[in-house]
């Protein structure tokens, strides 16, 4: 009669964690999916995310720099009220 060979440390944890395991796997297929269609949309309007990028950094310094005076202030909010 053979001996029963004993499991590994790692078979040990995949039959005990299987479950949690297989989700985890699944979650990474989904996101490497998500990823390469992001990846895919960037390439093809890298210059249109690119200005977008620009101009918001450019609006941001902007009111960075307004909001340090008083009519800068009153200004930004008059610009929000009427936009």
């Amino acid at each position: 009669m053979p001996k029963e060979r004993e499991l590994t440390y790692s078979q040990k944890y995949y039959a005990a964690n299987r479950e949690r395991i297989r989700e985890q796997q699944q979650a990474k297929r989904k996101k490497d999916k998500i990823n390469a269609k992001q990846r895919e949309y960037y390439a093809a309007n890298r210059e249109k995310i690119l200005d977008q990028q620009r101009e918001n950094r450019h609006r941001r310094k902007r009111e960075e720099k307004m909001a340090k005076t008083f009519w800068g202030r009153v200004k930004l909010k008059l610009e929000k009220l009427f936009k």
